[in-house]
């Protein structure tokens, strides 16, 4: 959701720690996106993430999903409390 509402290629990259919700460990969180989530996104194209700097932007096929993510978004509170 950063991404959508915000474009990192026109202001600051974001780093892995402005994707950790406030009550996650952030070890767990750290470990999910470096070997699950952000590999798959990236492999996708739906973020280009330099893992050298450890930033994420919007991929070449984000406009995909932007929908999708709009979606979510406002239809948040209606989401189960548990929702990733």
């Amino acid at each position: 959701m950063a991404l959508m509402t915000n474009n990192p290629r026109d202001t600051d990259e974001f780093g892995t720690a402005d994707f950790r919700p406030e009550d996650a460990d952030r070890e767990v969180v750290k470990l999910e996106l470096h070997h699950t989530h952000l590999p798959q996104l990236d492999e996708a194209g739906f973020i280009d993430w330099d893992r050298s700097t450890d930033s994420v932007v919007r991929g070449e096929h984000f406009e995909d999903i932007r929908p999708l993510l709009e979606l979510m978004d406002d239809h948040a509170e209606e989401l189960p409390d548990d929702w990733p």
